[in-house]
């Protein structure tokens, strides 16, 4: 069985009732064809299903068993907490991120992203193109979301779309994670994480789909919108953005400043339906925001 030596690149894998899903995504990351080492760091967050059965037989059956990192929290301690806990684990020089319900299809993948990473140091991250998965019917996630994407992708792109980064597709460069205090407590994890990374900088895009994403299930964005309410969300992001605006050069500084009057507008909007609701905890949060 392999042993793990100063991988160059740490593949972060979080699940939680992924039984379905897991061995699929494991075996993705472990058909990287590369010519660097690298780990994948499991993070279970106390699933009570048989994703750990599934997880511990492929450790030991898999010839690339030795790969693999694995920890089980001894409670569950929530989706974005759990996701910046495996980036803490991580060894490499870069991250890679694959969530346990989605999976890489390309063998070549890592490669081609850390190839491009390591001979362009302006380069913050890499992202690609993927499929969305709804149940059997797969669309292409640009298309979906109706964006042009053009190269080198900046802060102020990825800060003016509410959804241009598949989390699967993210690669980027460990030193460059500078998270704000708050991160685990906010209602999701992987847009404030791009935010962060491509502050001052850029990241490549390659236009080849070279892994699926799964929709609508448990820790979506989608999921996070529908349970905490779009006040919620708001909330975070401009509390992200505020954050960030003392890091930024003027160029993103206008654009967290454009972001945060847009947020802004999108809560007033709103209010009149969040401040009659049970959400009037969230509504109080906001009324700083609202003049």
């Amino acid at each position: 069985m392999q042993q793990i030596k100063n991988p160059l690149v740490s593949v972060c894998m979080i699940t939680y009732k992924h039984q379905d899903y897991i061995r699929e995504a494991i075996d993705g990351v472990l058909s990287q064809e590369v010519d660097f080492s690298f780990e994948l760091i499991i993070c279970n967050d106390n699933s009570p299903d048989q994703t750990e059965d599934v997880i511990k037989s492929i450790i030991k059956n898999n010839d690339k068993g030795g790969l693999i990192r694995y920890i089980k929290h001894n409670k569950n301690i929530g989706a974005i907490p759990n996701f910046h806990y495996s980036f803490k684990q991580a060894k490499g020089k870069y991250i890679a991120i694959c969530e346990g319900d989605d999976f890489w299809i390309d063998p070549k993948k890592l490669q081609k992203q850390i190839d491009f990473l390591e001979s362009n140091v302006e380069y913050s991250a890499s992202f690609h193109e993927v499929d969305m998965l709804f149940d059997s019917k797969a669309v292409s996630f640009s298309s979906y979301q109706s964006n042009i994407i053009e190269n080198p992708v900046l802060f102020q792109d990825v800060v003016g779309k509410d959804w241009l980064i598949p989390t699967c597709s993210f690669v980027f460069r460990k030193d460059k994670m500078i998270l704000p205090e708050f991160y685990d407590q906010l209602n999701y994890g992987d847009y404030p994480l791009f935010c962060c990374i491509l502050i001052n900088s850029r990241a490549h895009y390659f236009d080849e789909v070279m892994a699926i994403y799964r929709r609508n299930n448990t820790g979506s964005l989608t999921n996070t919108i529908r349970t905490f309410g779009f006040l919620n969300v708001s909330a975070d992001y401009i509390q992200l953005l505020n954050w960030l605006y003392k890091y930024a050069d003027p160029e993103d500084g206008l654009a967290i400043e454009q972001r945060i009057n847009q947020e802004v507008e999108n809560i007033r909007r709103q209010i009149v339906i969040y401040k009659n609701s049970k959400l009037i905890k969230v509504y109080n949060r906001l009324r700083k925001f609202i003049s």
